[in-house]
């Protein structure tokens, strides 16, 4: 059913509680329809008025004072719909600070229109995937590249809360501010880009070109950019200087990537054991409301790596693919919770047929790490991390182990078991498998 079909049935009083909650959804994510809602509410109120003013004179015999009062109600009517009209673009536009006005493969996570062309007001944006583009309303353009999140503030300031993003300032939007949690910047005009490192608590500034002026708050002081390639390196201690150059040449020497695959060793257990409703190509998460429905995943990793002194982080990437069945997700929680354990010991029946009874479960395994998806999304990558998941794995280096993932939200009771969550396994035809993605800052 589409939104103006759901429009109409919410209006004549016949949408059922699940098309209401469809149509809630809609409103979120389309600024027209809300102006649409708004304006058939009012022309709606106006007819049932001259309906009910009619009906209440119909059976009074002086047909023209009938009359005078049922064209004395049409001119209220009339200006209840003028005033709508006057109402619609100061609502519309109320409050709004910035546009989406290019979206490449983009996926987010926020509570703000995402749809290209959206209007937004402040707010907070997460982009999970892909690339967009945020005009603000002073002229001011900032790509934002995945994963971030980007807090709206005002049409002239933003705050980069993690993650990267590249700014455009003209003329008309000088003293254009980015803030970071540890810092921020004021632009005179320029192009310039800005990384947040969240977990080391760590900004960086580059000047692409023009000039920009960086502030520390915690000791004072500012440092204004005029050369091509400056970096301003801010925690919430130190402000350093340096030059994109010899920052490549650091992390060219030192940082080094080694990214381990299950090759093969992951798979889907079903509480029921009905593995019909299950693929090989899919590794499926879901939790039913009565529970023989319930489906978890278990991947094998083989950490035989000799040297993990110089560890900085372990990522779990997981690859969300869209399920064989396309069951209705809106029976599902806005946002449905996961959990990562760590099995005490190696799940090792891969040459047998997956029971669920033989599948690691929460008593004989730890929790490492949480994550959420929120029912809007069908694709997109995942990463993981935490500290309970580096001291894991340095736990049982060079050994095989065994991670486990569920979920404990369910969805609205029904008839159906409702709708998984799925990840590509390593035979996905379009997604590469599960994937532990380590990180050295040394060369190995």
């Amino acid at each position: 059913m589409d939104s103006q079909e759901l429009l109409y049935k919410y209006l004549s009083g016949q949408a059922t509680n699940q098309e209401i909650e469809n149509l809630n959804d809609k409103l979120l994510q389309d600024p027209g329809l809300r102006t649409k809602l708004l304006l058939e509410t009012c022309i709606e109120t106006g007819l049932r008025e001259i309906s009910m003013e009619h009906t209440d004179l119909s059976d009074r015999p002086e047909l023209p004072k009938s009359n005078f009062f049922t064209v004395q109600k049409f001119i209220g009517f009339a200006a209840t719909i003028l005033i709508c009209f006057l109402l619609i673009p100061f609502i519309s536009n109320e409050n709004k600070i910035a546009t989406i006005v290019s979206s490449e493969n983009a996926a987010w996570e926020s509570s703000l229109p995402t749809l290209l062309g959206s209007q937004l007001p402040p707010g907070v944006l997460h982009l999970k995937s892909g690339i967009a583009t945020i005009k603000f309303h002073s002229g001011a353009e900032v790509l934002l590249e995945s994963p971030s999140t980007l807090e709206l503030l005002d049409p002239m300031k933003g705050r980069l809360l993690s993650g990267s993003l590249m700014v455009d300032v003209p003329e008309s939007a000088t003293g254009f501010i980015i803030e970071t949690p540890e810092s921020y910047v004021v632009d005179y005009g320029t192009q310039f880009s800005v990384r947040v490192d969240k977990e080391n608590k760590k900004s960086d500034y580059e000047l692409i070109e023009g000039e920009i002026v960086v502030h520390h708050p915690y000791s004072g002081k500012e440092v204004r950019l005029k050369e091509k390639g400056r970096i301003a390196t801010i925690d919430n201690q130190t402000l350093k200087m340096t030059h994109a150059n010899i920052l490549e040449e650091n992390i060219v020497k030192k940082a080094h990537i080694l990214r381990v695959k299950s090759n093969k060793h992951a798979r889907s257990f079903i509480a029921n054991d009905k593995l019909k409703s299950l693929s090989s190509d899919l590794l499926s998460v879901k939790k039913s409301s009565q529970g023989k429905w319930d489906q978890k995943i278990v991947i094998n990793f083989n950490i035989d790596h000799d040297n993990f002194n110089n560890l900085k982080s372990v990522n779990l990437r997981l690859n969300q693919v869209l399920p064989r069945k396309n069951n209705s997700k809106a029976r599902l929680p806005i946002k449905s919770q996961f959990y990562v354990y760590g099995a005490k010991s190696a799940y090792t029946k891969w040459d047998d047929i997956p029971v669920w009874s033989d599948a690691p479960t929460t008593n004989n395994s730890e929790l490492l790490a949480t994550f959420e998806i929120p029912r809007s999304q069908n694709r997109g990558h995942h990463l993981i991390t935490d500290i309970r998941l580096i001291k894991f794995i340095k736990n049982h280096q060079g050994k095989t182990i065994s991670l486990m993932i569920n979920s404990d939200s369910k969805p609205t009771p029904g008839v159906s078991p409702g709708p998984a969550h799925c990840f590509a396994n390593d035979s996905h035809p379009e997604s590469t498998g599960p994937t532990l993605e380590f990180t050295f800052y040394e060369e190995i």
